[in-house]
Formats: structure tokens, sequence, C-alpha cells
């Protein structure tokens, strides 16, 4: 295997992480950065506090591949097996926000 370009700041390396895509010219894996939006990360978050060695359109970039990617290989017609895993991500960001939304109400009050 041979390093792969597969953007302007998203590359494939056997050297680096084992061949995982990275982000150019550092050892951060897209993956853990992509995944970090469902803990509801932002981008800012992610560029100035978890890995601040990314910028903002490296980070965009990889957002819109994965959104291709995505919407290149469903058609539509076919199972998501990822539905019921991003269902059981949201139920538990709403209860885990409803303490906090309750607790703040009660201070404005």
């Amino acid at each position: 295997m041979k390093k792969v370009e597969i953007g302007k700041y998203i590359v494939s390396d056997p050297s680096i992480c084992h061949g995982k895509l990275t982000f150019k010219g550092t050892r951060v894996m897209v993956g853990p950065v992509l995944a970090s939006f469902v803990n509801g990360k932002t981008i800012d978050d992610i560029v100035t506090k978890s890995w601040p060695t990314i910028t903002r359109e490296a980070v965009k970039e990889a957002l819109m591949m994965a959104i291709h990617k995505l919407t290149d290989d469903y058609q539509g017609d076919e199972d998501m097996p990822w539905h019921d895993e991003i269902a059981r991500h949201v139920a538990e960001r709403e209860k885990a926000e409803k303490p906090k939304v309750q607790q703040r109400q009660m201070r404005t009050q």
C-alpha cells in the first residue's frame, strides 16, 4: 500500500497510524474527530481544545467527505444499519441534557 492523498487535508499513509485516514502533517485520525460530533463537540471545540493541530477547513473537508460517502452509498431502498445506533445516541444525549436544562430553568425562576 502506498500513500494516498484523499483530499486537500486528508491522507492515508501506511507509515502513519497503519494507513488509517489522518489529517495531513499530523497523526490525528479522521474517525475519532468525526465521532466527536456525536458527543456534542463543535468544530470550534475540535480545533481549539481537542485537536489544535488541525484546522477548521480540514474538519469541514472530513465532514463533507463523510456526507458524500453516506449519500452516495445509500440509495434509499436498503436497510439502514446505522439508524438504530444514531437514534440511541440522540436519545442518550437528550436524556443527559434534560437535567441540565431543568437546572438552568430553576436558576432563572
